[in-house]
């Protein structure tokens, strides 16, 4: 995803295209990139374990709330889940 002159809010976060950009106090250039993988292991019809991970990247400025202030966070999750 590629922004040019992206509304942020006073903490320097770029907004999401879809946030309410009244309050914006300021404009940047940037850009994310974002790789997604995923495994699934299904016991039976009910009961599956996944393992899934993500790789984001910013670039050239872009600022983004949900990374705390880091330019490339990854994220991983494990987990058992039994449908009904």
């Amino acid at each position: 995803m590629k922004a040019t002159n992206a509304a942020v809010n006073s903490g320097g976060n770029v907004l999401n295209a879809f946030a309410n950009t009244s309050a914006a106090r300021a404009v940047a250039t940037g850009s994310r990139s974002t790789v997604y993988g995923s495994v699934f292991y299904h016991f039976d019809k009910i009961t599956e374990v996944y393992f899934a991970a993500d790789y984001l990247k910013l670039r050239d400025g872009d600022k983004f709330g949900a990374t705390n202030g880091f330019p490339s966070p990854t994220e991983l999750a494990v987990g058992l889940r039994t449908r009904f």
